[in-house]
């Protein structure tokens, strides 16, 4: 019996140590995220960039990006209001013929005028299509130390503005 405990004795130290070095490398390793948003109206084309936090400052960094496209921001379809005034005129003619006692007869005639007031309320910016904004490039940039992305929203330029937005992410381990 002894050499079985032996065994399971040295299979638990082993475990133990294996176990150990992983959580002290799960322990060097960091992580940190930068995230910017912009806005870009229909029918431009940028070039967007946001730095890597600690870029370029660990030998063994790895960096990483990405780019997600959202509508408006909340209230971000503007509204127009339209003030109309209309004005028409009009005329008529009457005739009429009366008889009496005696006889008479009578002629009339008449001009009307009228105007109108109006207001409407209409879409000043329409909604914005994101599957009409395109990512043409996106990278790393200046040297390894910005990640850029050129994005081009094809919807019209009488549309709300579409919100970019960028987040860097940097791994390295000490």
């Amino acid at each position: 019996m002894r050499p079985v405990r032996v065994v399971a004795m040295i299979l638990v130290l082993v475990l133990c140590t294996v176990g150990a070095t992983a959580v002290a490398d799960a322990a060097a390793r960091h992580t940190q995220s930068a995230t910017q948003t912009f806005t870009l109206a229909g029918g431009q084309t940028r070039t967007l960039s946001v730095p890597y936090p600690h870029a370029l400052e660990y030998d063994n960094a790895r960096y990483s990006g990405s780019v997600v496209v959202l509508g408006p921001a909340s209230g971000g379809q503007g509204q127009g209001q339209e003030q109309r005034q209309d004005q028409g005129q009009g005329q008529g003619q009457g005739q009429g013929q009366g008889q009496g006692q005696g006889q008479g007869q009578g002629q009339g005639q008449g001009q009307g005028q009228g105007q109108g007031q109006g207001q409407g309320q209409g879409q000043g910016q329409g909604a914005p299509s994101i599957k009409l904004v395109k990512i043409l490039e996106r990278g790393s940039a200046q040297g390894g130390s910005v990640y850029s992305v050129k994005v081009h929203n094809t919807n019209p330029s009488s549309s709300a503005a579409v919100r970019v937005r960028i987040t860097t992410t940097t791994t390295w381990t000490s």
